[in-house]
């Protein structure tokens, strides 16, 4: 599921983007360590695959590009797409001066707060 989700969100950039292989069943046992082992939730998963691969120009639409590093990047990605979107619900005023050490903080902090959980 979320590899199938993966590569259609990498299809939108990349549409002539093929698995080699055994790649789908590769990816998918890479994405059920992350569930399993990382205790990554599937939705957040689906979430960030989405935010990797909405912007093709972005560092993480090139170095996500498997389930396996889906996995390797998730924390920044987390931490990425939270401070997006927390400056997106601030307004263009915030958004203009870009994230503060503070908002890299209150998401690490949110992070270690959820692992707990």
């Amino acid at each position: 599921m979320v590899a199938d989700r993966l590569k259609a969100a990498i299809c939108c950039h990349t549409p002539k983007f093929v698995w080699l292989g055994g790649a789908r069943d590769i990816w998918a046992r890479d994405l059920d360590l992350a569930i399993r082992i990382d205790l990554r939730p599937v939705e957040r998963l689906l979430e960030l695959a989405d935010f990797a691969h909405a912007d093709p120009s972005a560092w993480a639409a090139e170095a996500v590009l498997s389930g396996k590093k889906l996995r390797l990047h998730f924390d920044e990605l987390d931490i990425k797409e939270r401070a997006k979107r927390a400056r997106a619900a601030d307004g263009p005023r915030r958004a203009a001066r870009g994230p503060s050490s503070s908002d890299y903080f209150a998401a690490a902090n949110a992070l270690a707060m959820a692992r707990k959980d």
